[in-house]
């Protein structure tokens, strides 16, 4: 069960964003194919819009901003994080998210930055070079771009590098996938208006 042990007030959001949602925010479950045995994975996300498995099984998330926090000291960038079992990623409405300090918030593999993420896939079955083999591909629907995203080993987990894999403007991406041809398939959203 969460609960709220912060000692000083919440400053939530004047436009009233998320201020009715509690802890642990977004999370991820597994669920057998009839829907009654759950099991909490991972937890503490403010959006994570989509999910991804490396070749090694790996899970990863493509988590959201709140881009109306930008500039505050409690702003957290999008974001690509492992999601080991029993994670939490310290996402709290207004300024009550965990600071990256806090020993229980575990780290991201990478910021990205400003952005709005709308899939995360992963380049095991692409007909691509072999490095983008190896590239989990995340797409930002706010700058339209998609990132190749490389996850190396770090200890128990994951620290990552990303580079623009293709950008266009307007861009807005909307969903992708790698065919079965190994092409790599994605959809916008239109009209742009």
């Amino acid at each position: 069960m969460w609960d709220y042990d912060n000692l000083f007030p919440e400053i939530k959001d004047p436009r009233g964003h998320a201020n009715d949602r509690e802890a642990p925010g977004g999370w991820i479950a597994k669920v057998d194919s009839l829907g009654q045995h759950w099991e909490l994975i991972s937890a503490g996300f403010r959006n994570p819009f989509d999910i991804a498995f490396n070749e090694a099984g790996d899970l990863f998330v493509y988590d959201s901003d709140m881009e109306w926090d930008f500039g505050l000291p409690w702003y957290r960038p999008t974001r690509v994080v492992h999601a080991t079992s029993g994670s939490e990623f310290g996402w709290r409405t207004g300024n009550g998210k965990w600071s990256p300090v806090y020993a229980d918030n575990l780290p991201p593999a990478i910021n990205i930055g400003q952005g709005s993420p709308t899939n995360l896939v992963s380049g095991g079955d692409a007909n691509f070079p072999e490095k983008y083999r190896n590239a989990l591909f995340g797409f930002d629907w706010s700058f339209g771009i998609i990132y190749a995203i490389f996850p190396e080993p770090s200890g128990a987990s994951y620290t990552a590098q990303a580079e623009e894999f293709l950008s266009g403007s307007p861009l807005p991406l909307t969903d992708g996938v790698i065919g079965p041809d190994g092409a790599l398939y994605f959809l916008t959203r239109w009209p742009l208006s």
